[in-house]
């Protein structure tokens, strides 16, 4: 019994240890916004309507995960920021569990992106749709401008 029981220890540490070795990163994403979260449009550095035009992949940085690709949008529109005239390049995870978006060529979006080391970035929680399935984007009214109130003079 005893030779029974050591084995079921040498067994479990095994397991243990070939689990602790064998085990990939977890990756998920997660697009719940917190209470009184700002819009999208606020969030966002940049947002326009375009057609995906080209794809460049990037290097994979990780074994366990897709990569990144650039996509190149003709800009239809400008909703908010600095866009290129014509032309837009935005970097996006090629996974979903990444957060990222995998664009269809010819397709028209929304576009709704962030500034992250001197380039526009995109993921499935930036709000960022096809256009003919998402409402217009509203752009953040301009802050309100106070205006002088009364002054009571007591002397």
């Amino acid at each position: 019994m005893r030779r029974f029981l050591t084995f079921l220890a040498v067994a479990a540490t095994v397991a243990a240890g070939l689990a602790t070795v064998l085990a990939q990163p977890a990756v998920a994403c997660s697009c719940a916004p917190p209470p009184g979260a700002p819009s999208l449009v606020e969030q966002a550095d940049a947002v326009f309507v375009g057609t995906v035009v080209a794809r460049r992949d990037l290097p994979q940085q990780s074994p366990f995960l897709a990569g990144d690709a650039d996509w190149t949008f003709d800009v239809e529109s400008v909703v908010k920021g600095p866009v290129g005239a014509a032309r837009e390049v935005v970097r996006s995870h090629l996974s979903s569990p990444s957060c990222g978006i995998v664009f269809d060529l010819g397709a028209r979006y929304i576009v709704y992106a962030r500034r992250v080391d001197e380039r526009l970035t995109t993921g499935l929680c930036s709000g960022t749709a096809l256009a003919a399935q998402a409402a217009p984007p509203v752009p953040p009214a301009p802050p309100a401008v106070p205006t002088p109130g009364r002054v009571r003079l007591t002397g």
